[in-house]
């Protein structure tokens, strides 16, 4: 059975318009009004793993999306060389220590602020190239991009907080580093 409304009725016309203006803000209210995420290019990816910048729009497209992780992940692996890989790691107590292929990362705890950590990335291979990005990937395809300052006399110096989730990943020995060539 099917209510029928009697268009000349004009009380059932207009609590039918308040019934349908209430619904349609209920269900504006209640919508996934999140924008969605737009997928980057393959072109466009390609150009960021080789920027030091880091473009917001394009990290919320890789957390939001498995493939575009994966083609993110193959395009590192393609244009960057292995700076700590994952089998490759030592602590030594309170100065923690990573060492890779050419380089080293030491944490050392601040005595100043005792809620904080130095990373001091030392390149022990001297090359004419100064590495200006580091790739941070996990098992599961996602990849942190780091940019890093000018070294200075071979070495690069972070100040991090320690409960900081960069300083997790680049103390933890199942994250796979990597330096952009």
């Amino acid at each position: 059975m099917k209510p029928k409304i009697n268009l000349g009725d004009s009380q059932a016309v207009e609590q039918a318009s308040r019934l349908f203006a209430a619904f349609h803000t209920v269900e504006q209210l209640t919508a996934d009004d999140t924008p969605a995420v737009m997928r980057p290019s393959f072109s466009r990816l390609y150009a960021y793993v080789g920027e030091t910048d880091i473009d917001a729009e394009i990290e919320a497209a890789l957390a939001a999306d498995v493939r575009l992780r994966r083609d993110y992940r193959h395009l590192i692996n393609k244009f960057s060389v292995p700076f700590v890989p994952r089998v490759l790691a030592a602590d030594s107590g309170a100065e923690s220590l990573r060492e890779g292929i050419g380089c080293r990362l030491r944490f050392i705890p601040s005595t100043a602020e005792p809620s904080q950590t130095y990373v001091v990335i030392e390149f022990v291979e001297s090359t004419n190239e100064t590495t200006s990005t580091l790739f941070l990937c996990d098992r599961f395809d996602n990849c942190q991009k780091v940019s890093l300052t000018a070294e200075q006399g071979g070495k690069v110096q972070l100040l991090l907080d320690n409960n900081s989730d960069l300083l997790a990943r680049l103390m933890d020995k199942d994250i796979e580093i990597r330096r952009s060539l």
